[in-house]
């Protein structure tokens, strides 16, 4: 607690999580990786990451933490996209439970609001 990149739920409201940089952090940490680590610590199972069309891996390694966590994890299938380095890469990471088009990911995302 209150190292760098600590994370934690913050303000005794549900569904917040608290990001905050430590001193050590100095810019050397991805801003997306903070967030993704305070959402592996608190909210994961609430979750819903989708990693859509790229080149490289980027966000691989941190969506993988996330699916590990318990949250639900979409990537853009290949016949959608523009490039499916990213989404392929993670597809082959582990990091994926649904590979969807846009419009499977719309509905899926619809539908999580009409389930319990």
């Amino acid at each position: 607690h209150g190292g760098p990149g600590a994370a934690g739920r913050g303000g005794g409201r549900a569904g917040r999580a608290l990001v905050r940089r430590g001193a050590g952090d100095r810019g050397a940490r991805a801003p997306g990786a903070v967030l993704v680590r305070a959402l592996e610590a608190t909210l994961a199972p609430d979750v819903v990451a989708i990693l859509l069309t790229g080149r490289g891996r980027d966000g691989v390694d941190e969506l993988k933490r996330l699916r590990d966590a318990g949250a639900m994890t979409i990537a853009q299938d290949e016949k959608t996209s523009v490039v499916f380095g990213m989404p392929g890469q993670a597809v082959q990471a582990g990091a994926v439970l649904h590979v969807l088009s846009p419009d499977g990911i719309a509905s899926a995302l619809a539908s999580l609001g009409t389930t319990p």
